[in-house]
């Protein structure tokens, strides 16, 4: 694959930025959703024979479903929570196929071109237009762009946001203790109520 030149605007030496498990996840998901409608894929047999107008037995067909799309994509990943691969994870910049976003790209057209093309071998000549689709539809999205780093909150601000949860818990607890005080007080009447049924009812 790497001397094809089916794949010569794909492996172009591009460097990709890392990659968690958990984004890995989430845009392999939207790729499945935007690549994976049921009208790009070819037709399947239904397994069952019914005449046609010539009264001749034939094999009839029926669209695709996506859940066969979502069998292949758990197949993938072997159904991990974060629906992601191991080999999709990167701590550093990456380029090529074997780890990182350019290994979820090609993976990931690899179980489109098998949805649409159940017949055709895996990198038939159908498979690079659809790594490539992927791929510019990865960098439209602005996936690979450099995220900004998180800031860190100033010691200031840390401290006000501390304020607000204790003062917050303050204002639970003191509900808590006035719904406290009216129950004590509502059992004492009763409490007292009881007793003098109690002692009017041993009087007579």
């Amino acid at each position: 694959m790497r001397n094809d030149q089916r794949y010569a605007a794909i492996n172009d030496g591009r460097t990709y930025p890392p990659l968690t498990r958990e984004q890995a996840g989430k845009v392999t998901k939207a790729l499945l959703r935007h690549f994976g409608s049921p009208e790009d894929a070819a037709m399947r047999p239904t397994y069952a024979l019914r005449l046609d107008q010539s009264g001749r037995f034939d094999e009839g067909t029926r669209k695709a479903t996506r859940a066969e799309l979502a069998h292949i994509w758990r197949r993938y990943t072997d159904r991990h929570p974060s629906g992601a691969r191991r080999c999709w994870v990167s701590a550093s910049p990456s380029t090529g196929h074997a780890k990182g976003w350019g290994r979820l790209i090609h993976d990931v057209s690899h179980m489109l071109h098998e949805y649409r093309h159940p017949k055709e071998r895996p990198h038939g000549h159908l498979h690079a237009g659809i790594e490539q689709a992927v791929q510019a539809y990865v960098e439209a999205q602005g996936w690979l762009q450099p995220q900004p780093k998180p800031v860190a909150a100033s010691v200031s601000d840390r401290r006000a946001a501390r304020l607000m949860r204790l003062e917050t818990r303050l204002v639970r607890w003191e509900c808590k203790a006035r719904r406290a005080v009216t129950a004590i007080r509502k059992l004492k009447r009763q409490i007292t109520a009881t007793r003098a049924h109690a002692d009017l009812t041993c009087a007579v």
